[in-house]
This record gives structure tokens, C-alpha cells and sequence, in this order.
């Protein structure tokens, strides 16, 4: 069960998706409805809460190791 839904691109369509344990990035790649996950992260693995950057349209998502980090660019709704 999701809590929070973010549309980031209109084509293909694509989503950031906020359930109670985790931060998930999914794309549809089928006009049948068929969808992956392109990444997923715990939020016990996040440094700090999620940035959303309103001014610049980004979302700034940070992990605790650097290598790791994920940054999403894109339009927000």
C-alpha cells in the first residue's frame, strides 16, 4: 500500500512512489500496464529526509553512503 505518489515523467510514465518502509522509482514500459522498478531504498538507508527543490524541480534523495546517492530531476505535481 502506497502513502504518497509523485508523477515525474509523462512519457514513458513514471512515478515515485512513498509506501511505510520504503522509496520505490517505477516506470510503465507497456501500453498492457506492465511496470518495473528502476530502484527502490529503504528509508532506514536514507541520510536524511527527501529535498524537494521546488525552484529547480528536483527531488534530492541522499543515502547514507555516498555511492549510493540518488538524485531524481524531473517535473513535480
Amino acid at each position: 500500500m502506497y502513502e504518497l505518489l509523485f508523477t515525474i515523467n509523462e512519457s514513458p510514465p513514471s512515478w515515485l512512489l512513498a509506501t511505510s518502509k520504503r522509496l520505490l522509482f517505477v516506470t510503465e514500459i507497456s501500453f498492457l500496464g506492465l511496470y518495473k522498478i528502476d530502484w527502490e531504498i529503504l528509508y532506514e538507508e536514507l541520510k536524511e529526509e527527501p529535498i524537494i527543490k521546488i525552484n529547480t524541480n528536483q527531488i534530492q534523495i541522499l543515502t547514507k553512503t555516498l555511492s549510493d546517492a540518488k538524485y531524481i530531476v524531473d517535473k513535480i505535481r
